[in-house]
């Protein structure tokens, strides 16, 4: 695609802890530090943001410890530029955002970890996915 990762965050997520400035512009500039290009890069994180719509996924991240790395809740909070619109119409699964805001709380990463937890989830989403058009339709004939 024609757009390359950001290399700040947006304003909307200065909440978050981020990393500083000069670290990210030469994470984003710098094909020698990261070792891939930025279109690569791109390509990757955008399939890492799609694998956090896998409620069973983020449990085997949980199961291997990888949810309670500081670097990792660190990355996550990078990944917040992949909600802005310019970024967020490559995402082909919208829970993937709303997950990536969830595991920045630690009570959510520490629930994934019992596979109840991760199942009740998968269970509410696929009913989501069930019930989405039919609730869609209902709404659009309520306003009619």
């Amino acid at each position: 695609p024609g757009i390359a990762p950001r290399a700040s965050m947006p304003s909307a997520r200065a909440r978050e802890p981020a990393l500083t400035q000069a670290t990210k512009e030469e994470l984003a500039n710098n094909q020698s530090l990261t070792g891939v290009s930025n279109t690569e890069r791109f390509t990757l994180e955008l399939e890492f943001i799609n694998a956090l719509a896998n409620p069973k996924y983020l449990h085997r991240l949980a199961a291997d410890g990888v949810l309670r790395d500081p670097a990792f809740v660190e990355y996550l909070r990078y990944l917040a530029y992949w909600e802005e619109p310019a970024y967020a119409k490559f995402v082909l699964y919208p829970h993937a955002l709303r997950f990536r805001r969830e595991l920045l709380r630690e009570e959510f990463r520490l629930a994934l970890e019992n596979p109840r937890v991760s199942e009740r989830v998968f269970a509410e989403q696929f009913e989501h996915w069930r019930t989405f058009r039919e609730r869609a339709i209902a709404d659009n004939s309520a306003v009619e």
